[in-house]
């Protein structure tokens, strides 16, 4: 409208400039290894964070998800955590598995609670809230000098999903992402990856020539029994 004004001559000052700024996507690279995430609960931290801990790195839930997770969403018969619609950033829900590491300490945080209990809570059933000075704390015991927060987890347990071999759609599945856009800013590529990368391109060249060198030599024969039945029969 007032540029507008302006190139009509309704004004003759022009207004001010701004510049733009960058559409340059952020990247997160928070990334939580798997040894540290061993010398973490190697700490033996309270069993609600070690149980949050052991969800985040796994199969990447949020904090706000994790936090507010009752005990009617653990299916323990079925080996899947459900996520309600109203629990989740993009209002669909979701569900998780429950793993053979992940299964005993979501037993002991389930014991003895109700079906509409946190799951993760203190003695007294109240939400543990924030947990940073915890993980702080955890963090400076376990030796590990840098800084990690709790959303560090789930980028690095969607990298380690990808990269131990789960399909995209059903890591993203897993994760909540709704476009795959999104979800590649938490897929962290390290230069050990690229690098074994290479491992993999060589072994499906060598799998493809071995595949094709059989079935050249099964054409072979099958192309070399008539000749060899006719040579019989003439004889």
């Amino acid at each position: 409208m007032y540029t507008f004004s302006y190139e009509t001559r309704q004004i003759n000052y022009p207004g001010p400039k701004f510049g733009r700024f960058s559409e340059k996507p952020f990247r997160r690279t928070g990334f939580v290894t798997q040894a540290e995430y061993d010398r973490m609960a190697a700490q033996n931290p309270p069993l609600r964070l070690r149980g949050i801990m052991a969800v985040g790195h796994e199969i990447a839930n949020r904090h706000g998800e994790l936090i507010n997770l009752k005990v009617r969403q653990v299916d323990f018969i079925n080996g899947m955590i459900r996520l309600d619609p109203t629990d989740t950033k993009n209002q669909q829900g979701g569900s998780g598995p429950i793993s053979s590491e992940m299964r005993p300490i979501l037993e002991a945080c389930c014991w003895g609670k109700g079906p509409e209990d946190l799951v993760f809570s203190h003695e007294d059933g109240s939400s543990i809230g924030d947990f940073r000075k915890r993980l702080r704390r955890l963090l400076k015991n376990a030796g590990i000098d840098r800084h990690i927060i709790f959303h560090d987890f789930r980028r690095s347990a969607i990298t380690n999903m990808v990269h131990r071999g789960i399909d995209r759609d059903t890591a993203r599945a897993i994760s909540g992402h709704k476009t795959d856009s999104v979800f590649s800013r938490y897929n962290i590529v390290s230069e050990k990856h690229v690098v074994n990368a290479v491992a993999m391109i060589e072994h499906g060249m060598q799998t493809e020539r071995r595949i094709h060198e059989e079935l050249c030599a099964n054409r072979a024969q099958k192309e070399k029994l008539p000749k060899e039945n006719d040579a019989k029969r003439s004889n």
